[in-house]
């Protein structure tokens, strides 16, 4: 399957690098800001910690209600002819709402935001908007009859100038990017040419030309597509089961090369409000190509963090800044896409395709080296939803609860709205950055989470610069090498590893680390650009059923049971080490199916036996 997709690169051109700060949250909202409010609205997001990396204005950043602002029908030029009423398509900010549109865009970068502003073409151009004059003499119009310039994606003419009149003005003031939404249909004047395609040509080669990189939001127009990140799926549902497809979707996307998805996270319209699927909608974006939150104009419908309690607040708080932390990783992930043809999100059966459960295993999803399992159906009791993971061959761990399984068979676990089923491999390193800014720039300062066992992994910069991780474990120690690329602080986390010894050499000199050992051992230092440094680790290992124990007594705390009563059955269940006999006490326990099954999933380190 890999292969295939690489051949499809190979014949229609490969996925271009996507900008760094592309790959931090997004803000979108259907809704009449005006400029003041905007301002505000991200007051309100930088005050609560939480970084915005783009920023997107919909429609109403231009004239909309065009009838009434510019009295069509009592001129009588509210015709055909004269390209009717309708509001959807504009090329001029409303005044009204932003009385100094360009003061707000640089207000925007100031703050290390990009921006994007809605469109929709289709309308051609009007005799009210501030570019017409200049359109209609290019195109060979009377400006003085205010007859509409028509959108002509076939003519050559019109493409240059509607770039050139319409949109370099625009994103000379500021405009980083456009979201090209559809409304054009799918013919056009060539035979065969989809409107769609050819806008999303154009606009992109425009953006590489005028920026030297590119970056678009706009629909999927067909195989091929991928060449023209980022796409937008459409208007999704405020419901389970839009959000329990979204997984598929984006996973078998790949199978056409197309791995840059741009979802409604939340819903954009429909459905229900309820926070607990909120809370989920942010979990998968956080581990989907683009987090863009977007919300219909409704305005008992919003989706800004501070609308919900304070707990489901600070959870989404949370999913946000983690979502900042992983653009080191998300980056490096564009680069491999590009150069290695490799889809950010992948289904399981491309490296696991002769596991018929991979097959099976159609709503989990390989996010560059993780395995994410979204929660997708609503929680049973106390907010705690289970979720059955087919977890491939090897040792697995999650990245929340630190949870170690045993692979090659399916498990169910079970997740509070604070946490989701993500699994590293053993081997893998995960490179997550400390900081929080909007802007999204090269860190200078990294978190690297290292999963015992063997493997390795290239963080990818700008210009392609790598820095080269690779791990060996064996027998009660771990070896860790770092090829780095400029200079860089680390802040090494063996997650598998409670205590334990750990030494450092740099350029072949030994140096000295910050170590700590709070809940895992970590080791501090920094590196100068092209400096090489190597860890030596080495613990005490524990077997598999003292683990076990450890893990179910911190599980048994979290129990909501009278103190005396936990004491006593803890005595009693302190010794065991058989899988059998732990399940006949978990079975004996007050407690109801959802605690049960919450200390039942302790047990999976010890696989089937």
């Amino acid at each position: 399957y890999p292969a295939a997709v690489r051949a499809l690169y190979r014949l229609c051109g490969r996925t271009p690098v996507l900008p760094r700060w592309a790959l931090g949250n997004w803000w979108c909202r259907y809704w009449p800001y005006t400029q003041q409010e905007y301002l505000n609205l991200m007051d309100n997001f930088a005050d609560d910690g939480i970084p915005i990396s783009v920023a997107v204005i919909d429609m109403d950043w231009h004239y909309v209600q065009i009838d009434r602002d510019f009295g069509l029908r009592e001129k009588g030029l509210d015709d055909e002819s004269h390209g009717g009423t309708d509001g959807w398509t504009g090329y001029t900010w409303n005044e009204e709402l932003f009385p100094d549109h360009a003061a707000l865009l640089q207000e925007l970068h100031a703050r290390g935001m990009h921006v994007s502003l809605n469109l929709h073409p289709a309308l051609g151009v009007r005799w009210y908007e501030k570019p017409y004059r200049a359109m209609a003499e290019r195109m060979g119009l009377d400006p003085s009859e205010k007859q509409v310039v028509p959108f002509q994606i076939a003519n050559p003419r019109f493409v240059n100038a509607y770039l050139e009149l319409l949109h370099h003005p625009l994103e000379d003031e500021g405009v980083d990017f456009w979201w090209i939404d559809w409304q054009q249909g799918k013919t056009s004047a060539l035979a065969g040419l989809d409107p769609l395609w050819a806008l999303n040509h154009y606009h992109y080669l425009d953006s590489v030309q005028r920026r030297g990189e590119g970056l678009i939001l706009s629909r999927y127009a067909g195989v091929g597509s991928h060449r023209y990140p980022v796409g937008f799926s459409g208007d999704t549902h405020m419901d389970w089961e839009f959000l329990d497809y979204m997984p598929y979707f984006t996973a078998t996307a790949a199978n056409v090369g197309y791995g840059w998805w741009s979802h409604d996270i939340g819903g954009h319209h429909r459905g229900l409000r309820d926070e607990e699927l909120y809370l989920r909608w942010l979990q998968f974006g956080v581990f989907s190509p683009i987090n863009r939150l977007h919300c219909c104009p409704s305005v008992t419908a919003s989706k800004e963090p501070w609308t919900f309690t304070a707990p489901v607040r600070a959870m989404a708080e949370k999913w946000l800044r983690l979502r900042r932390r992983l653009v080191p990783y998300l980056y490096s992930a564009s680069w491999k896409n590009t150069l290695e043809g490799v889809p950010p999100v992948r289904p399981m059966y491309y490296e696991w395709p002769e596991e018929a459960a991979a097959y099976e295993a159609d709503h989990q999803y390989l996010f560059g080296e993780l395995l994410v399992a979204p929660i997708t159906e609503k929680s049973q009791e106390r907010g705690i939803a289970a979720k059955r993971v087919w977890l491939p061959p090897g040792r697995w761990t999650d990245i929340f609860t630190g949870g170690t399984y045993t692979g090659g068979r399916w498990v169910t676990v079970w997740r509070d709205s604070g946490s989701m089923p993500v699994f590293a491999r053993a081997g893998c390193i995960l490179p997550l950055e400390a900081a929080q800014d909007n802007a999204c720039s090269a860190p200078e300062t990294l978190d690297v989470f290292v999963y015992t066992g063997d493997g390795s992994y290239d963080l990818i910069e700008e210009n392609g610069a790598r820095t080269r991780f690779c791990v060996h474990s064996a027998h009660g120690s771990l070896r860790l090498r770092i090829c780095g690329a400029r200079k860089l602080t680390y802040h090494i986390y063996f997650k598998n590893v409670e205590d334990g010894a750990c030494s450092l050499t740099v350029a072949g000199r030994p140096a000295q680390p910050v170590l700590r050992r709070n809940r895992c051992l970590q080791a501090s230092f920094t590196l100068e650009a092209s400096e090489n440094a190597e860890l030596l680790v080495t613990w005490r290992e524990k077997d598999d059923a003292e683990a076990v124990r450890e893990r179910m007594l911190q599980c048994f705390l979290r129990q909501e049971l009278d103190n005396q009563y936990k004491e006593a059955q803890w005595e009693n269940a302190k010794n065991i080490v058989d899988r059998a006999a732990w399940l006949e006490w978990i079975e004996a326990l007050a407690l109801d199916d959802v605690e049960k099954g919450l200390l039942k999933e302790q047990l999976e380190l010890l696989g089937e036996r």
